[in-house]
């Protein structure tokens, strides 16, 4: 099968809305709006990198002024030039910054030169909790579907690679699509 005609392609996945369990987008907008240090939690593959994008996209459009950043390994410093008291700062990978960073951010938001800044970590910490990413079988039931149907895999087969890759969606995703092209199961890749 050639990658484009690959139904677990990227850009496939990526097209797909992102789905909230227990919480509404609204709600979620007004948190943010109100200000201060709000975070992301849920495991790896959980759909934290997901959710900030989508918030990235929908804050502006309920009018909030908003930047999102990709920091630590492979992105950029934490700087002043991304502090605005009245934008929203959308930070993935500050756990995998170097300290500086997060000091840069709460320093921030104790002058008041940040409106809001919304974090993405694998475990809760001191910041208020704007969401939970859990990822789960039928939420992975769901994007199957969504995606291919018709080749979509049976109840138990779904089942085991969710436990195999300890309920990380991105891998199982990654495996699907190593399925649909022909791929050996045992194939990995990192990220």
């Amino acid at each position: 099968m050639r990658p484009r005609d690959n139904p677990y392609r990227s850009e496939r996945m990526d097209g797909l809305p992102y789905r909230l369990r227990g919480a509404d987008w609204a709600t979620l907008i007004e948190r943010v709006r109100a200000g201060g240090w709000l975070e992301v939690v849920g495991p790896h593959g959980a759909g934290k990198t997901r959710l900030l994008e989508e918030l990235a996209r929908r804050l502006p459009a309920a009018g909030v002024p908003t930047r999102y950043a990709r920091v630590g390994p492979g992105g950029q410093d934490v700087s002043r030039s991304m502090f605005n008291r009245e934008r929203a700062l959308l930070i993935d990978g500050l756990e995998a910054a170097p300290r500086r960073a997060a000091w840069r951010v709460r320093l921030a938001l104790a002058t008041g030169r940040a409106r809001a800044v919304v974090v993405a970590r694998h475990v809760g910490g001191r910041a208020r909790r704007l969401y939970t990413c859990a990822p789960d079988y039928a939420l992975a039931r769901e994007l199957v579907d969504a995606l291919d149907p018709a080749s979509a895999p049976d109840d138990a087969s779904l089942r085991a690679l969710l436990a195999g890759h300890e309920g990380n969606l991105r891998a199982v995703f990654r495996a699907l699509y190593d399925r649909a092209a022909g791929l050996p199961s045992a194939t990995r890749r990192a990220g």
